[in-house]
Parts: structure tokens; sequence; C-alpha cells
């Protein structure tokens, strides 16, 4: 697979962006945990996905290789849609699809209810939708100081544990722990993390223009960003979408998942009679 690196620069900031493949673009849009970044998200189904589109991926504002805001709050969905908005004006194209990750899903929603461009839409363990924030949920908006917190918050993040070795733990401490992404994080997500959740909630309005092919996958097991309370309620607003709850599958479906979760967008794409 040929990956090609490319800036994209939004209100003075510079976005770092990878695309792969031919074919109709499909935007891959990450969460926001703690050491998110696009290839950490994607990296199990970015190259079987390539096969068939025009993969995009991008590291989101304030987190991988993409600049961090100089000023204001770190936390910033208008700042975060605009950016997603200008990968699309990028692609050049009038029809793209797009595949959107906890907060990210709550943006992908965004997107589909305002442009038409957006021919179909896939998310994975969404937000959009409000619901009461949980200890699990603190965990994932909380930098790991210690190894300790850091072990605690991959729990919740993933269903089969066993992949949480010591290895991985020593890699991530010395990912985040650079002297800048803690500080950064930590001012993101500072407060009441209640408002984070009621702030990437979409309105009935929002939910009503959302007209295209919609498939909603979500781990059953997702004790931090739980399934009952997003993905089923966004359901309710979205009638014509399909609905796919993973066992044995936390909040990291491509993670934890990925030939399936391929599969199942594949077979979502082949069903609407979408390449």
């Amino acid at each position: 697979m040929q990956l090609n690196a490319f800036d994209l620069e939004v209100r003075g900031l510079v976005a770092k962006c990878w695309e792969a493949g031919k074919g109709t673009p499909l935007l891959l849009l990450h969460g926001s945990g703690p050491g998110a970044a696009a290839f950490g998200t994607w990296r199990f189904v970015l190259e079987p996905l390539a096969e068939h589109f025009n993969v995009f991926i991008m590291d989101m504002f304030g987190f991988g290789g993409s600049a961090k805001k100089p000023e204001g709050e770190p936390f910033d969905l208008e700042l975060w849609m605009d950016q997603v908005r200008a990968l699309v004006a990028h692609t050049g194209r009038d029809e793209i699809y797009v595949i959107g990750h906890s907060i990210s899903g709550y943006l992908a929603l965004r997107l589909a209810a305002e442009d038409a461009r957006v021919k179909a839409l896939v998310t994975t363990g969404t937000m959009g939708e409000h619901f009461e924030c949980n200890a699990e949920t603190e965990k994932c908006w909380t930098f790991p100081e210690t190894r300790e917190a850091l072990k605690s918050t991959l729990t919740g993040l993933m269903f089969d544990t066993s992949v949480i070795t010591d290895e991985l733990l020593d890699l991530r401490m010395d990912i985040l722990h650079d002297g800048v992404y803690g500080p950064y994080f930590t001012r993101m997500f500072q407060g009441n993390k209640q408002s984070y959740i009621d702030e990437a909630t979409l309105t009935g309005e929002e939910f009503e223009q959302i007209k295209c092919p919609t498939l909603l996958i979500h781990g059953r097991n997702d004790v931090m960003f739980p399934a009952e309370e997003l993905t089923l309620k966004i359901a309710e607003h979205l009638p014509h979408a399909d609905v796919l709850l993973l066992g044995a599958c936390a909040h990291l479906p491509a993670t934890e998942h990925p030939e399936r979760v391929v599969r199942e967008v594949m077979a979502f794409f082949k069903k609407h009679n979408l390449s």
C-alpha cells in the first residue's frame, strides 16, 4: 500500500494527513482518548479499505502530529468540524463516504447532516446522543499520570485485556509523557467532563437531516461509551440506519475486530450499491 502524506491548513493550524488507494474518497476520523491518533485507530483496517476506496486519514488538532492550539480552549468541536470540512474540500469530489469513531462519530454525523456530498456514513463506538458521564468515561478523558492509571484506562477501552502487555505500557508511557502532550490533554478535558458529552450531542433537527445510508457499529462491552445509551438511542433518530453490536468488544471495534469491521463495512456498501 502506498501512503501519501500531506498537510492541510485550517485557521492557521497545520493538520497532518495521509491518503491511500483509489476510488470514492473514504474519510476515517479518530477519537479523543489519551494518545489517540489516526494510525492508532485505523492501522488494522487502513490497507484492506484502501484496496477499494481512496482512503483519507488525519490527526485531529491536538492529537498525533497535528498542531495544538496556541491559545484558547483545546476542546473545540467547531475547529474540528472545520478541519473535517477542509478534508472534504481537499478531496475535490462530489461524493464521499465517512467513518467516524467515538467523538468523531459525532463529527461524522454532523457532517452528514449538513453536506449532501456524504453518500454513506459509518460510526464505531460513536458519541452524538446525551448520556451520563460515568467513572470509565472519566478515565478516557483523564491523562494517565502513572503506569497503573494507563493500564486502568486501557482495560476500559479493550475487552481482551491480555493485549495490555508490559511492552505496550512502556511504549505508551514513553509517547504520552513527552512533557508537552500531557498538560495539553489535561487542559482539553479539564473540569466537568459531562459538559463535553452535552456539547457533542446532536439536535433532533440535525438527526432529521441525515438521509444517507448509515451503519452504526458499537461494542456490546463498551463501558466508557455504552452502546445502549449512544448507538441504540441514535438509531431511534435514524430509522433507516443499520445497527451492529459486536460481542467481546469494548470501545475500539477497528482495533479489536478489524477483519469483522472491514467485512461488515464492505457488506454495507454492497447492500447500497456503493463502490
